[in-house]
């Protein structure tokens, strides 16, 4: 009885404890659901932009990881796709418009809409791209570089197939002689950026020396010769501490360079995608309303026969006659016309792909036509942060002060150390040579005053005994030095800096006024072509209603042959007319991406950002 008794307390102890253990499994279960569950917030978004990369950082309250990234054009965009299931931000579009970067979408769960529970996030760009991302722990960071500035030319010889308005862009790129020079003038300016740099550090020489001779002795003595060595290995360095800036302003004129170079080149692309597109539309219209006469003819040809047949029956006037024939020799003309324009309109756009000349079949043409609600102060904007000749002309004004540090630097004091660190032997044939050591070091200071320079110099040399010596020699040896009229040049260059700085202010201005009428002339000719379309749109169908109305007359002998083909003709032209304002609207919309320095942003295919 007593050994049952003890067993059952044992088994109410092992029940008390498997209670213990479930509830505490319990309790850390809800905790590790509660943490699974608890939610991340974006804290910030950061978008910040260089000449040569655009950069986008998200800031999260806790670690997130995306589940996949996608790079997709149309627009060129990267979706983000998010691994947690729980990340809020308060924003659904952030307009950025920072470098590449235009807009930052926050795509929100539909079932989920009022707790603003981000789905995927999309970072749409102004052009193609290349990107390199960093997605560790708490924050995201993706770096975004153009593509445009990492072209390599191929040169295109011919094209096969028929020509798009996208390939006609890739060629011509692929063609740009000036294009290919500006991308060398920038690898050229990184050149000299290294050099400038290279120029903030010591100036270090190694130099190694041998010397074979023979000397007599004393005068008197014998005339044996005595074969003798010398031997040098040297490390020499030498360090300018201060020049007035001069080396600093020269090192940051040569960063300067390299983003004026790299803009430059971004220019020519930019301009360059203008006059292509240019050429293409004049080509597409000349295209559209050459098959729209080719058409016309062959129905004003069909009216001409039956004027000649029913005039051989004497059933119309001799005049109503002449009448029909007017209007088909008339399309005769404009058809004639029409096919010379293309093909001179084929050799422009050849000219600026830099293709010689050869048959080129027709191109693509393009039907998408859509009004974009632009607003003149967002591209006001816009220009102000990307238009190459702009950021061109604020970049020269820096150069320009910096140029002034420059020529303003031979007033200042200058200040420079050098030493060397060697050693040497020197010894007759006769002897064995030891190496021992040598050791020198000076500094040097000088100061213009009027166009004249005063300098001193202090220099300490400790080196072994040479040939002929028992001892080292030390010596300390200091100097003044006045140059007379030697530093007069200093005092123009200041003065030409003082110049050049106002000049590139003034140069500023003048390119900033430019920029916004250039600007705001894209922008009306656009509003006028939005009203030009439709204006002729209603036009054409107003002159469709008219030649059913008259054709129906014609069938009943209400209205003359010539009246009939009369309508044709309106048409006819009014079609063509609207086919030329759409070329106006494309070329006016390619003209505001030019204005705004940013080639592919407002597109027919898309809403206005």
């Amino acid at each position: 009885m007593k050994s049952f008794t003890m067993k059952t307390s044992k088994h109410k102890h092992c029940q008390r404890y498997f209670v213990y253990f479930s509830i505490a499994c319990l309790i850390v279960g809800c905790a590790v659901h509660v943490r699974a569950k608890e939610k991340i917030y974006i804290r910030k978004v950061d978008v910040s932009s260089d000449n040569k990369s655009t950069t986008v950082t998200f800031n999260f309250s806790d670690d997130v990881k995306p589940s996949s990234v996608l790079s997709l054009n149309e627009p060129e965009r990267i979706i983000i796709e998010l691994e947690n299931k729980d990340v809020y931000y308060d924003e659904q579009i952030l307009n950025a418009e920072q470098g590449l970067v235009n807009i930052i979408r926050f795509a929100l769960k539909e079932s989920n809409l009022r707790t603003k529970e981000v789905e995927y996030i999309a970072i749409e760009l102004t052009q193609p791209f290349t990107y390199k991302s960093s997605t560790r722990s708490d924050t995201w960071r993706f770096i975004f570089k153009s593509r445009l500035t990492e072209l390599d030319f191929h040169p295109v010889k011919t094209i096969t197939g028929t020509l798009n308005l996208q390939k006609a862009i890739s060629v011509g790129r692929a063609n740009s002689i000036e294009a290919q020079l500006a991308k060398e003038r920038v690898e050229l300016a990184e050149m000299r950026e290294n050099e400038a740099l290279r120029a903030l550090f010591p100036a270090m020489t190694a130099k190694y020396e041998q010397t074979r001779g023979e000397t007599r002795g004393a005068e008197g003595e014998s005339d044996t010769l005595f074969g003798f060595r010398e031997k040098f290995l040297t490390m020499q360095l030498s360090q300018p501490l201060y020049q007035g800036g001069k080396l600093k302003a020269t090192y940051e004129q040569a960063k300067l360079n390299r983003e004026i170079n790299q803009l430059k080149y971004d220019q020519i692309i930019n301009d360059l995608d203008f006059d292509i597109r240019k050429a293409y539309m004049d080509v597409v219209q000349q295209q559209k309303n050459t098959k729209l006469y080719d058409a016309l003819l062959d129905e004003v040809k069909k009216d001409y026969d039956i004027a000649k047949r029913i005039r051989d029956q004497k059933l119309i006037t001799y005049a109503e006659y002449l009448n029909v024939k007017s209007k088909y020799q008339q399309v005769l003309y404009q058809l004639a016309s029409l096919r010379q324009d293309l093909q001179i309109a084929k050799s422009r756009l050849l000219q600026v792909l830099n293709l010689d000349e050869h048959t080129l079949d027709d191109i693509t043409v393009i039907e998408d036509y859509a009004k974009i609600d632009i607003e003149l102060d967002k591209l006001l904007t816009q220009m102000r942060n990307n238009l190459q000749s702009l950021r061109i002309s604020e970049l020269e004004m820096k150069l320009a002060e910096q140029g002034k540090i420059i020529g303003h630097s031979e007033k200042n004091f200058k200040l420079e150390v050098s030493g060397s660190l060697g050693r040497s032997k020197s010894y007759y044939d006769t002897e064995t040579g030891e190496w021992k050591n040598d050791y020198s070091g000076g500094i040097k200071l000088s100061k213009p005053f009027g166009g004249n320079t005063v300098g001193s110099s202090y220099l300490y040399d400790d080196t072994s005994a040479k040939l002929g010596q028992t001892n080292r020699t030390l010596s300390k040896t200091g100097s003044v030095s006045l140059g007379i009229l030697d530093n007069m040049k200093s005092m123009s260059d200041a003065k030409e800096s003082d110049i050049e700085l106002r000049a590139s202010s003034q140069k500023l201005i003048e390119a900033r006024r430019t920029a916004q009428i250039e600007l705001k002339e894209s922008y009306y000719n656009y509003q006028k072509s939005l009203i030009q379309v439709d204006g002729l749109e209603e036009e054409v169908r107003l002159n469709q209603e008219e030649l059913r109305i008259t054709k129906q007359k014609r069938d009943l002998n209400y209205a003359q042959l010539s009246e009939h083909v009369d309508a044709k003709l309106k048409l006819a032209g009014t079609r063509s007319s609207l086919n030329e304002a759409i070329t106006f609207y494309y070329t006016a919309l390619a003209g505001i991406n030019k204005s705004i320095g940013l080639p592919n942003f407002y597109k027919p295919k898309r809403s206005a950002p």
